[in-house]
């Protein structure tokens, strides 16, 4: 062994090599082990440890963790907008769920950017870059940026994000700030909540509301094994505008992606894509569409027709399961 090592290198430096020392088995990862047991058939008897070492320990590449749902179930989200105390909390947990708002800019909403006549609200630069001259701010406030101004709600939450603001403006302290959101604390009464607080401590404030008015719904985030988040709400935003808002003369549920990157105000479609996912129901019904025209194909079927049928099914099957 020692000769052939010495011809194939032309070196000593091998020649008492023998063998490879034995290197100690290596731990996966939860990652690894999860993404091993997706794709592996197990059988009743297998023992739960039974990937959870690697032979040889020499590590394995970087595995992506599982891609859990972070979006607040949509079945519960009219429940949660029912459980708060305090109308600044549902009022503004009701924008960003109606609008898929970031928490940032729903701080920074203004009076003035809410027209209750025609229900529409407006995201305006907060920093007032477009022009410098309109207002001086002490305190740089957060913007990401938008192409599109205009927050678009959808129903039912745009029609309760308008009821709990009607709610929070009747017990909204006297100030003659245009800011929405103010303090009614004594020391700072009436100067908005933005510019006297730090960001992460309005959003943990906001977080403790969340968390307490989900205690008697039993709601617990798969990604965190905590409660939801405000931010969990800008996800549902995505998935329902994936998912159940229909648009006349579409063929399908659903805004398309690129529709739902300008709502949310995102400058890469990737990140549409974290948030905007298609419910398993969806795709189930689409496919099974898809399979009842092939098994009808050439006997003159619309696809629309067979599309509703499934949708009529669905439909029924969900109202047993809300009913059991």
């Amino acid at each position: 062994m020692a000769s052939l090592v010495r011809i194939l290198t032309k070196s000593d430096a091998f020649a008492n090599v023998i063998s490879l020392p034995q290197t100690e088995n290596r731990r996966r990862s939860k990652a690894e082990i999860d993404h091993i047991n997706s794709n592996t058939l197990t059988f009743g008897n297998t023992p739960k440890d039974v990937h959870a070492y690697a032979p040889g320990g020499i590590p394995g590449g970087k595995v992506k963790g599982s891609q859990v749902s972070r979006n607040f179930p949509t079945e519960k989200v009219l429940d949660l907008l029912n459980n708060f105390e305090d109308p600044l909390h549902r009022c503004i947990t009701a924008m960003i769920a109606a609008g898929g708002v970031r928490h940032s800019e729903a701080w920074g909403i203004r009076k003035s950017d809410i027209d209750i006549d025609t229900r529409i609200i407006r995201i305006e630069d907060p920093n007032f870059h477009r022009n410098p001259a309109a207002e001086k701010v002490s305190k740089k406030l957060p913007y990401k940026g938008r192409t599109l101004a205009t927050i678009v709600m959808f129903e039912p939450f745009k029609t309760i994000f308008f009821e709990s603001l009607a709610d929070y403006l009747d017990v909204r302290p006297t100030t003659d700030s245009d800011y929405l959101f103010v303090s009614n604390n004594s020391q700072t009464y009436g100067e908005p909540l933005l510019l006297i607080k730090e960001m992460n401590s309005l959003n943990k404030q906001l977080n403790r509301a969340i968390r307490k008015a989900q205690v008697a719904l039993g709601t617990t985030s798969p990604a965190t094994q905590a409660p939801y988040t405000s931010h969990s709400l800008r996800h549902f935003y995505g998935v329902w505008a994936r998912n159940f808002v229909y648009l006349p003369g579409r063929r399908a549920i659903g805004l398309t992606l690129p529709e739902i990157k300008l709502l949310m105000g995102h400058k890469d479609i990737r990140s549409t894509e974290k948030y905007a996912r298609l419910s398993e129901e969806n795709a189930i019904a689409e496919i099974e569409a898809a399979e009842r025209m092939k098994a009808l194909w050439g006997k003159n079927p619309h696809i629309d027709q067979i599309r509703s049928a499934v949708y009529a099914e669905l439909a029924y099957e969900l109202s047993e399961r809300m009913a059991a």
